[in-house]
């Protein structure tokens, strides 16, 4: 049990390390020494764990898709799911460095991944099946195009944060989202249902 709790550690300590890397730096840019070098493990360990450059960029990826997942697995309303979860990855990319890293990841995904494959259309396809349970419910307008409201909302959380990330080290990107949801939710939701959803999240810590 011990020897599995330091292989753990190990990995762990790599991947944080690959992410800062990744995040200063970029795909293309970042090299296997530069990694070993931060994570401050023998090159053994780092090659037993992963054994090239891609295959830490895409555990970073599937950490995203893992932490989105979490993200969206609560109950409550769909639609405030989906504002919940915008405000719950704002929050760790304000403070884990392996979410950030994994943006970066996501928009430079063509130098390392297959062209079919983008983070963004996993984001889009989750924000889409909320979208549609949201209208079930009768939480959307009945004429919205629900894939239109998808593209929108990950399109205006992209800019957001690489916008924020410029302007305050994405200090103010919470309250960048909470006017982007003021905004959106009166044009797509019924005018008596806009009440019931909190454009600031409702179960983030400030």
């Amino acid at each position: 049990m011990a020897k599995q709790a330091r292989a753990l550690a190990t990995r762990q300590r790599v991947l944080e390390g690959a992410a800062e890397v990744f995040e200063e730096h970029g795909y293309a840019a970042t090299t296997m020494a530069q990694i070993l070098e931060r994570c401050g493990v023998t090159k053994g360990a780092l090659y037993f764990h992963f054994g090239s450059k891609e295959k830490l960029a895409r555990a970073i990826l599937d950490a995203d898709e893992k932490l989105l997942a979490s993200l969206v697995s609560v109950d409550r309303s769909p639609l405030q799911v989906v504002i919940d979860a915008s405000h719950g990855f704002a929050r760790e990319l304000q403070k884990n460095v392996i979410a950030r890293a994994s943006v970066r990841l996501a928009i430079e995904h063509g130098t390392f991944s297959r062209a079919e494959f983008t983070t963004h259309v996993m984001w889009q396809d989750g924000a889409r099946d909320l979208l549609a349970r949201a209208r079930q419910q009768g939480d959307l307008l009945p004429d919205i195009e629900i894939d239109a409201v998808a593209e929108t909302v990950i399109a205006a959380f992209t800019g957001a944060q690489i916008v924020s990330q410029a302007v305050s080290g994405r200090r103010d990107l919470r309250n960048r989202l909470t006017n982007f949801w003021k905004l959106l939710l009166p044009g797509i939701v019924p005018a008596d249902r806009v009440g019931r959803f909190d454009p600031a999240g409702t179960y983030i810590n400030v």
